[in-house]
Formats: structure tokens, C-alpha cells, sequence
């Protein structure tokens, strides 16, 4: 079985969930990776797709775009829909695994591919194990025009900014990496398969004050996502409607809408910000969750940085 998180999430062969040490250091990538000019430092752009991040890339000479995820650091290339003709990809065997993850209707049907080599921008991925859903699975249709998505292959080889201004991600080599900006560094705590979380102080609607550790999730497209937790403190919103809000790996996500009074990251402080909420069980605690994670549009309200090298997820707001 593999598990995905929130919405796309990341994945992971359950098998390999115990003998993950969350030891990220330089070399310890998938697969090789070659630099135009033995740079320090590339800058990609991006694009957004939606509430998604999107690389546009070459691969057997055909432009290709990904989504960005690391809800939880897997090492292979997820190709979405099946369409492996287009792009040459080939099955590896005929052995077919089961992908789960957030979500009420079950799991769905996934299989290992043969290594792809991928370029983005001046840098070009070598050996990259893959994963592909069938077309029936129908990731292909959450994510029209997306060959699928990447993790590791960006995480576990550079320290990767995102300057939102700009619109440009910015990889560098973990062993050259300074950190420049005036914000904040909260963090990163391993949770054991492939995920990380940081410290939040959050103010609820109900004036409860919660000091907790959230999933990072670039595939979360929600501010939070938040799971009904008593000893937290984490309820469901008073009067809220329970409604779909999003698919994930098993399918279709309900729960509700509310909002946060006050998050504290650092010493930046917002207000009003909207949240999604939960309830315990239905496989919203899929793999290490035990909480919620945060996602994209509360992140694309700095220029963040991921150094998994360091454990460090720094937060700049140019404007506060």
C-alpha cells in the first residue's frame, strides 16, 4: 500500500515507512543530478495552477509540467494518468500496489515504473524512480495537462526557496547555502515517514489558544486543515454546514468551513484567516497526521525556504 497526504499529498511505499530515519543530507537524493555550469544556485520559474505550484520541464524531448508536493518526501516522479506511450515511460513489472490517503471512498490502483530522466530549467534529474496511475484513477482529471508531480527530486538535492514575488524557485546546494533574508526560521520536526511539521500558535474562534505542530504540505490547498482534536482544543466550527471540500488520494473530502482569529509564525502575526476543519477518523488522519497540515495559500503570503539539510523552514514577509 502507499499513503498520499492531503488533497495529493505525498506518498510513500508502506513498507518502507519504518526504515525511514528522516536523515536528509547532501548526496542522499534520488537518482543523479547534473548542473549546467556547476552552478551553486538555479532559478526556475514557476507558475500556479490553481492553489498548485507548476514547473514546466523536458523529458524524450516533450515540454512536460509538474505539481510540486512534499506533504511527504517520497523519491519518485508520479505520473498521474497512465498515458506512459506519450512520454516513454514503461512499466517496471506487472506488480500493481494500492495508493491511499485522505479521503472516504477508498484506495485506488498504482504501479512502479522504469527510471525517467527529467529537466528543469538548467538542471537535469537522472535515474528517477517513478510511480503511475492508471487513467481510471483519475488524477489525470483533478489535474488537466499535468504529467504528475515531484518531491524529493527537488527536496532531497537542494535547500528550495519559492520567492512569490517573483515567481521563481530557487535551488541551491545544501553544502552552499546561507540563509539572507530578515524573517524566521521555525523548526522542522520529522514525523517518522517522510513528513515534516512546524510550530504554530493559533487563536480560534472560540478564543482558544492552540500551540501545535502542523504538517508542511505544498499540496494542501488550503490555508489550514485542521482535525478535530478535544485535548487540542481543535472543534469544529459552531453552525457550520458540513459540505465537500476536496478529493484526496481515497477520494472525496468532507468537512467545514471557519476561520482563525490570530496565527503567530515567529512574530508575524495575521488575522482572519479562513481554515478548514474535520472531524477525527474517516481517514483524516491518514498516515502520520495527527493534527493538520498547512498548505499553499497561507505559505504564498511570504517567500518561504525548505532546508531539510538544516531542519530550518524559513518565512519572509517583505512587506510586514
Amino acid at each position: 500500500m502507499i499513503l498520499i497526504g492531503v488533497l495529493v499529498g505525498g506518498m510513500i511505499f508502506a513498507d518502507e515507512v519504518n526504515d525511514m530515519d528522516n536523515v536528509i543530507v547532501p548526496g542522499c537524493g534520488p537518482g543523479l543530478v547534473e548542473i549546467s555550469g556547476d552552478l551553486d544556485e538555479v532559478r526556475i520559474p514557476f507558475e500556479f495552477f490553481g492553489e498548485n505550484l507548476l514547473l514546466r520541464g523536458e523529458m524524450n524531448g516533450q515540454e512536460v509540467k509538474f505539481l510540486i508536493d512534499n506533504g511527504h518526501l517520497w523519491d519518485q516522479v508520479w505520473f498521474y494518468n497512465g498515458e506512459i506511450d506519450s512520454l516513454g515511460i514503461k512499466y517496471l513489472n506487472d506488480e500493481e500496489h494500492t495508493v491511499a490517503g485522505i479521503g472516504e471512498d477508498g484506495g485506488s490502483a498504482i504501479r512502479e515504473g522504469e527510471d525517467v530522466e527529467i529537466r528543469l530549467g538548467d538542471v537535469l534529474f537522472k535515474e528517477q524512480p517513478c510511480l503511475i496511475s492508471p487513467p481510471e484513477a483519475g488524477f489525470g482529471d483533478y489535474f488537466p495537462g499535468m504529467a504528475g508531480q515531484v518531491s524529493s527530486l527537488l527536496f532531497k538535492h537542494f535547500v528550495v526557496k519559492f520567492d512569490f514575488v517573483e515567481k521563481v524557485m530557487v535551488l541551491t546546494r545544501p553544502e552552499k547555502f546561507v540563509y539572507s533574508g530578515k524573517g524566521y526560521g521555525l523548526p522542522m520536526s520529522p514525523l517518522g515517514d517522510g513528513a515534516y511539521s512546524v510550530p504554530f500558535v493559533l487563536k480560534t474562534a472560540e478564543d482558544n489558544i492552540l500551540k501545535i505542530d502542523l504538517e508542511i504540505d505544498l499540496g494542501t490547498v488550503y490555508n489550514f486543515y485542521l482535525i478535530e482534536n478535544e485535548k487540542e482544543q481543535i472543534y469544529l466550527p459552531l453552525g457550520a454546514e458540513k459540505k465537500l471540500i476536496g478529493y484526496g488520494a481515497s477520494g472525496a473530502i468532507y468537512g467545514y468551513e471557519g476561520m482563525l482569529k490570530e496565527v503567530k509564525i515567529g512574530e508575524y502575526v495575521l488575522n482572519d484567516i479562513e481554515a478548514e476543519f474535520v472531524e477525527s477518523g474517516a481517514n483524516a488522519d491518514a498516515g502520520s497526521m495527527k493534527l493538520g497540515t498547512f498548505g499553499l495559500p497561507l505559505m504564498r503570503r511570504f517567500n518561504v525556504t525548505f532546508d531539510y539539510f538544516g531542519r530550518v523552514m524559513y518565512f519572509d514577509k517583505e512587506d510586514y
